[in-house]
């Protein structure tokens, strides 16, 4: 069928869980429902269709471009349209260059194909994708719904771009030019549902390029967007504390069109919300939207300030789990990144949950400014007696990426990082070789703490598993600072 526009979720560098086995589930929480969402904006007025290709070709750029191209010839698309989540940091800045080679391929094909980018990089860093040689044409540097439709319709006339706001494209092949910013944001309750109907076709080959242990399409959902917090390895985009929610009713629209559309073999795992639980009206609803359409999560990630006993009890009725981001066990540390939570209240937060019989998962960053070798000890102490005693089912280490935008990489030197790798194939949160040092430790020495922590989590899971029922494997079991520091720098001492 021939189409007036793609939409496409550009896939990232190389896994190490897609090398071990291109079987492996995936490791993405699932298809974002905002370019999906987009598409819908685009189908209102154009011929649209839609190309997962972080769920083919095991999300390997690499191996992306023979998929991409073949869906180009057949449905000859007059633009294709780069889609990310604008919020989420981890799942676009990765992306960059997937997105930059991968447009190369298009034009390489056909010229006269125009090529848009959305997104959270796109809005931080558009200089990354307008440059001098650049395939790419046009990058939207706000949310792009409101916009666009028209600019899909001036795409090709580069003297009608001037009326349009929020964007960064080359004016004579050379000069970077931007239009005027227009702050306004899309309302969430007057955006269509996220166009589950364009998967359809794509099921089959996404089961089997990338599912088979899971034998299920992951799909995440938003009912809410933006953050109270502003935490300086987060956010970085202007709306990012223009908390706006979507409404059951409206949610519910969401759900009842997948369902329809994808069936059983499509799941929604994961709420994409960066605090979800903000009001508790809109978790009451949600919660009786989910329960009446038998939608059970994976997890549901919130703040520890924005969870208490009644929360708890209605996430449970929808979720098996519930995600904190813990970031460290260090008060002192946690107050150097203005993280406003404490060791205390991350426990007690975590105690209420299992009060719930939720699952509780706790997301840690290694490597944070001010940590140290001797803090690093007790992090790791506190990461094994928070599973062996069964405050916590798993925690999750992800080395500190300075994604573009955040304020700990536009502040840098500030907060004592060195960033020295810009390489964005390398802004992995999950098992990438650091891209700085700190004025403490090494790139080298962070991801020695990095697989300490994945050992020491590990260890603990067995502990628990072996000794369920043993009253040593208590919370605050006691831990030999002088013994780890003496192991950590015995390893390091070889790579200096």
């Amino acid at each position: 069928m021939k189409i007036d526009v793609l939409v496409v979720t550009p896939p990232s560098g190389a896994s190490l869980a897609r090398a071990v086995n291109h079987n492996h589930p995936p490791v993405n929480q699932g298809i974002d429902s905002v370019p999906l969402r987009l598409a819908s904006v685009i189908e209102e007025q154009f011929v649209t269709d839609f190309l997962p290709l972080n769920f083919l070709d095991y999300n390997y750029y690499k191996l992306c471009a023979k998929s991409l191209l073949e869906i180009i010839k057949s449905s000859e698309p007059k633009v294709v349209v780069f889609s990310t989540d604008y919020h989420i940091s981890n799942r676009s800045t990765a992306c960059v260059n997937a997105t930059v080679g991968l447009a190369d391929a298009i034009k390489a094909s056909n010229q006269n194909i125009k090529i848009i980018v959305t997104g959270k990089h796109a809005i931080v860093c558009p200089e990354d994708f307008i440059y001098g040689g650049s395939s790419i044409d046009i990058a939207v540097t706000s949310e792009a719904e409101l916009i666009i439709n028209d600019l899909i319709r001036s795409a090709a006339n580069k003297d009608k771009l001037e009326t349009i706001p929020n964007l960064c494209y080359l004016e004579n092949n050379c000069d970077v030019k931007y239009t005027y910013t227009d702050k306004t944001a899309p309302n969430y309750d007057l955006l269509p549902v996220p166009a589950y109907h364009l998967l359809r076709n794509k099921m089959d080959m996404m089961l089997a390029h990338i599912s088979h242990a899971a034998n299920k399409v992951y799909l995440t959902l938003r009912t809410s967007c933006g953050c109270v917090y502003n935490c300086p390895f987060c956010g970085g985009i202007s709306n990012w504390n223009n908390y706006r929610m979507r409404s059951a009713k409206n949610v519910e629209l969401d759900i009842t069109h997948a369902k329809k559309n994808l069936g059983p073999e499509a799941e929604f795992t994961f709420l994409d919300d960066e605090l979800f639980t903000y009001s508790i009206d809109h978790v009451e609803d949600i919660a009786s939207i989910f329960v009446k359409n038998n939608i059970n999560l994976m997890g549901v990630l919130t703040h520890v300030n924005y969870f208490d006993n009644n929360i708890a009890e209605l996430i449970s009725k929808f979720s098996r789990s519930i995600i904190f981001g813990a970031e460290n066990f260090n008060n002192t540390i946690l107050g150097s990144i203005s993280k406003p939570q404490t060791y205390e209240s991350i426990v007690h937060a975590c105690r209420i949950a299992k009060n719930n019989k939720l699952n509780v998962r706790l997301e840690c960053i290694i490597g944070l400014p001010m940590e140290t070798v001797s803090s690093l000890a007790l992090n790791l102490n506190i990461m094994y007696n928070l599973i062996a005693s069964g405050t916590v089912d798993i925690i999750i280490p992800y080395i500190l990426t300075p994604h573009p935008g955040t304020l700990i990489a536009k502040k840098a030197m500030d907060y004592g990082l060195n960033i020295w790798d810009y390489n964005y194939d390398h802004y992995h949160e999950s098992f990438s070789y650091p891209v700085y040092s700190t004025q403490y430790l090494s790139s080298n020495q962070i991801l020695v703490y990095y697989l300490f922590a994945k050992m020491v989590i590990n260890m603990a899971q067995n502990a628990r598993k072996r000794y369920i029922d043993n009253k040593r494997l208590f919370l605050n079991a006691e831990y030999s600072e002088e013994m780890m520091i003496e192991l950590f720098n015995m390893i390091n001492k070889h790579y200096e």
